[in-house]
């Protein structure tokens, strides 16, 4: 099986030397974790051994999230990264229907092995839900059945993001990290999280007596021998370090 290296300090090791090649991996955890850090590190890392990645951010703008490839000290604006990362920030209020058409459109043209989409929360709290509803009420609904507002909006952003995913994983040898909240409604979907998605990477805030206040965990990684075990993160100024316990 072909797997596509991270080449983040102590990653690989946690999963058989990489993704699985043309696989869909969640990376979820609280707010401030470091889950886009690490989606940005996945792309820039790939740059450097030549794979194509793109970046869709529906949270920052590009200007912040090159603010953020500083802080880790990533040269980006460098004329051999600038030709193999492509950073697109697509605004909330631009999310329709054909979103997903649009990324499969970004990702294609340039070419990407890569691809980080943060994030599914966003997406899912701006899904277009009523732009197709008379559709969709009458593949899920029947007639006889009766729904508060609030179920049938919940019914609605699962579908949404559903066939987002669905569509994302069609997608040929382009191996993608999908960034969640893990109190979103997305994360919290069993289908989402333990079916339609390859593997779920958590990152946590703990206290593991040391000086390390994130950990990292990777619950589920299919077509691999995993690690399930915790260990501390570190965010350096060279991009992140996962550390063995006993480090």
């Amino acid at each position: 099986m072909k797997r596509i290296k991270t080449n983040m300090k102590g990653f690989d090791k946690l999963i058989e030397g990489g993704f699985p090649e043309n696989s869909t991996i969640v990376v979820t955890g609280s707010p401030g974790t470091g889950k886009t850090l690490l989606g940005l590190e996945y792309i820039y890392q790939g740059a450097r051994i030549g794979e194509k990645g793109v970046f869709i951010s529906f949270e920052q703008s590009e200007k912040d999230i090159k603010e953020q490839m500083k802080q880790l000290n990533f040269k980006y604006a460098s004329p051999k990264f600038k030709s193999k990362i492509l950073i697109k920030h697509i605004p909330v209020e631009n999310i329709n229907s054909e979103t997903t058409k649009e990324i499969i459109s970004i990702c294609n043209s340039f070419r990407a092995k890569r691809l980080v989409i943060d994030s599914l929360s966003t997406l899912s709290i701006n899904a277009p839900i009523f732009s197709n509803i008379d559709d969709v009420t009458s593949t899920i609904l029947s007639k006889e059945s009766v729904f508060s507002p609030p179920v049938i909006g919940d019914v609605l952003i699962y579908r949404f993001i559903y066939l987002f995913v669905s569509n994302i994983k069609k997608l040929k040898g382009v191996t993608t990290l999908l960034i969640a909240d893990d109190s979103s409604v997305v994360f919290n979907s069993t289908a989402l999280s333990e079916f339609l998605t390859d593997g779920v990477v958590e990152i946590t805030f703990q206290s593991l007596g040391g000086s390390f206040s994130r950990a990292l965990r990777i619950k589920k990684m299919r077509k691999t021998k995993n690690d399930d075990d915790i260990h501390p993160l570190e965010i350096s100024p060279k991009g992140l370090v996962i550390h063995d316990l006993q480090d």
